[in-house]
């Protein structure tokens, strides 16, 4: 059967289903609330630190939203106050853990900073002991050069000494030489060939040795020619001139030594001074070479502690340097969580403020019209207050008037 015109005109005039958004759109419209509040509270309601609130609590708060918050606050119902209630609980706890996060993180880089403040401080210690060191170094190397010099001038002292002492002893060891080889010849071969004690062929050799040292005495040719043949014969072959000849030979001997001895006896100061300048320059030497062996080892000391410190200091630079990027890294992440902070205050919850405390249309044009009465009541009244103030001058003026006019004449 084919559809009557009445039920065509039904289906006609039915509206079709309107989408959710653009029902939201009206809704908000209607009540006087921006998309921007409202989806700044919605995106409250989602946010990840808005606690542990169920999903079906966020999905009821997020529906009831257009009808709680939206809603002008002296139009709200009972459950819709309980709403607004809810949601504000949200993003009192969102703020709150955004604080919560931000002083984490507050805790953090002062903790950053703490160290980095430590770790600058152990640095500056380390800079200031390898200043020390370094000037410790210097000094010990100073003193090296000082102990050096002073050792190169004691060389130079030992060796003028010992020079002064060969030049000076060349007499002296001359003649101490001459003695010795005096007195060893007149108790030696001269005694054993003046006594005959000597085994048979040794008199030429006994003879030989002491040419030497009659040369040295300075006898006469005639003494000496007569000496060898005396000197060569047996004991019991000599005669009065053969022992007269030995005693001048001995007396020459024993002339010669006691002459020398002489000598030396007015040398031997002399010598022993130079002997002794000698023997302190060595002592000097050995000491000052003491001292620059000690400055010497006190410099390698030095030195490495130098080395230590330098190696400390670099030490102390890689750990500051490699702490930098933990504090940029902690203040960057502070300094977001207080952006954060910063711009959920100032959007979501000046959003949410006068969301809440928003009042209708209505109410507004009331509260104005009672203003404005209000005013009017109190303008009238100021007025009227004003009359009675001039009617009361008024008429103080007439009394005084009266009362200042002169008596009539009898």
């Amino acid at each position: 059967m084919a559809p009557s015109r009445n039920n065509k005109r039904v289906a006609a005039s039915a509206p079709a289903d309107e989408p959710p958004s653009k029902k939201l759109a009206a809704t908000l419209k209607k009540n006087g609330v921006t998309q921007a509040s409202y989806k700044n509270i919605t995106e409250a309601i989602s946010h990840p630190m808005a606690g542990d609130l169920p999903e079906n609590c966020r999905n009821m708060l997020l529906a009831g939203l257009p009808h709680s918050l939206c809603v002008a606050s002296d139009l709200r119902q009972e459950v819709q106050n309980l709403g607004v209630i809810m949601i504000g609980e949200v993003v009192s706890t969102i703020r709150e853990n955004m604080q919560k996060a931000l002083d984490d993180e507050n805790a953090k880089v002062a903790g950053a900073e703490a160290s980095k403040n430590e770790l600058v401080e152990k640095l500056q210690t380390a800079q200031k002991t390898l200043q020390d060191s370094q000037a410790t170094v210097a000094e010990r190397d100073q003193e090296l050069q000082n102990a050096s010099d002073v050792v190169v001038k004691a060389k130079a002292q030992l060796a003028k000494h010992e020079d002064e002492q060969k030049a000076g002893d060349v007499a002296f060891v001359a003649a101490q030489s001459d003695k010795e080889s005096l007195e060893t010849g007149m108790n030696g071969s001269f005694h054993k060939l003046k006594a005959g004690d000597f085994e048979e062929g040794q008199a030429q050799e006994h003879y030989e040795a002491l040419v030497p040292c009659m040369a040295k005495l300075n006898l006469d040719a005639s003494l000496i020619s007569a000496a060898k043949s005396v000197l060569l014969k047996s004991a019991s072959a000599r005669g009065a001139f053969d022992l007269t000849v030995l005693e001048e030979l001995d007396r020459s001997f024993q002339a010669k030594i006691a002459d020398i001895s002489a000598t030396l006896a007015n040398e031997q100061p002399a010598a022993e001074a130079r002997a002794k300048a000698v023997s302190d320059s060595k002592w000097a030497l050995e000491d000052v070479d003491a001292k620059q062996k000690e400055c010497s080892g006190n410099l390698v000391a030095a030195k490495e502690a130098e080395k230590d410190a330098a190696a400390a200091v670099k030490s102390a630079t890689a750990a500051v340097d490699n702490h930098l990027p933990q504090v940029k890294a902690a203040t960057q992440l502070r300094d977001e969580k207080k952006i954060e902070l910063e711009a959920f205050t100032q959007s979501t919850m000046c959003s949410f403020t006068q969301l809440k405390d928003r009042l209708s249309a209505k109410r507004l044009k009331e509260m104005k019209a009672a203003e404005a009465a209000e005013a009017a009541e109190a303008a009238a009244r100021a007025a009227a207050e004003t009359d009675v103030k001039a009617a009361a001058q008024g008429a103080i003026s007439i009394e005084a008037e009266q009362t200042s006019e002169p008596p009539a004449e009898a």
